[in-house]
């Protein structure tokens, strides 16, 4: 459900705003509300290159499951997941496919293999 709400609303912003390279991208809004999750205690979403040439160097994969979970989507995979413990708590930890989908992306990103842009990483408490 998560992924479907954020990579639709990429698509939509950049679908209807994205015009030219000095336009706001839409994952920076995208990082809005997952900074706006994190800090509702709802969940953690992080954007991951997985090009090697990240835009941003704050999307580079950094915990063990991120770079485990880079590696499988540069192999085709397309969904990573496993349950961890964080402190004593468990976890579901997510990673999904973010593809060029549309021109637009191509604006920024430039064209890409197989269109891979990169990963969404969720952290989610299991209740």
């Amino acid at each position: 459900m998560l992924d479907t709400l954020y990579k639709n609303a990429v698509v939509s912003i950049t679908k209807n705003y994205v015009n030219q390279q000095a336009d706001v991208p839409a994952a920076a809004v995208a990082k809005d509300v997952f900074k706006a999750m994190k800090d509702g205690h709802y969940h953690n979403a992080r954007l991951i290159d997985v090009t090697g040439r990240p835009k941003n160097k704050e999307n580079i994969a950094r915990t063990d499951f991120e770079k485990a979970a880079v590696e499988a989507i540069r192999s085709g995979k397309e969904y990573v997941e496993e349950i961890a413990f964080v402190d004593g708590r468990p976890i579901l930890r997510a990673a999904t496919v973010v593809p060029a989908v549309m021109e637009q992306c191509i604006i920024c990103h430039g064209k890409r293999e197989k269109n891979l842009l990169g990963t969404i990483i969720y952290e989610l408490p299991i209740k």
